[in-house]
């Protein structure tokens, strides 16, 4: 007898758990269920379309059209495209203090929920960087101090199409000239 009541003890205590977490849980941002690698056509039959004659672009969504129920009505979202193929995801925000408290940062406080702690982060006027992998996707996130504005960037993407964020145009780059 003392078993099943232990047991009923530990089950209810577990189901309370549950519960609470779920109300304060954040999900990840849904686009309408559209996948890195995927075909432009699947983001323009929701979101909208490219230039004509591009193959290169990115498509800008609202918060509240793929993150329902976050806390990112600051945050701009699109959805990048490179060669016709969706090559991820980016998040960008400004606020115009750098002062802002952790809790009104929403983009930051939306990183920490869906992908972890960064560490260090919690100190005031902490700058910097971290990445995850999470299966094959990639998760970058950069936190700046832009001449007294905070700027934050969330990038989602995958090693297939990593290179595709980094400018090929390396104007004003030139290579060692050889030492020998």
């Amino acid at each position: 007898m003392k078993k099943i009541v232990k047991f009923l003890q530990v089950s209810f205590f577990l189901s309370i758990l549950i519960f609470l977490n779920s109300e304060t849980s954040y999900a990840a941002c849904n686009f309408g269920n559209l996948k890195i690698g995927d075909d432009v056509g699947k983001v323009e039959a929701l979101y909208g379309i490219l230039p004509e004659g591009t193959t290169d672009g990115k498509i800008q969504v609202f918060p509240e059209d793929v993150c329902e129920g976050e806390n990112l009505d600051d945050v701009i979202i699109e959805i990048a495209i490179y060669n016709n193929t969706i090559s991820g995801f980016i998040f960008e925000t400004e606020i115009a203090a750098f002062e802002t408290p952790l809790d009104l940062q929403n983009l930051y406080n939306y990183v920490v929920a869906n992908y972890g702690f960064i560490e260090g982060s919690e100190r005031k006027n902490w700058t910097g960087s971290k990445t995850w992998a999470q299966g094959i996707n990639e998760i970058y996130y950069m936190k700046y101090d832009q001449f007294g504005i905070l700027e934050e960037t969330l990038l989602i993407t995958t090693a297939e199409y990593r290179d595709s964020f980094v400018p090929s145009d390396d104007v004003g780059f030139e290579e060692p000239d050889d030492e020998s």
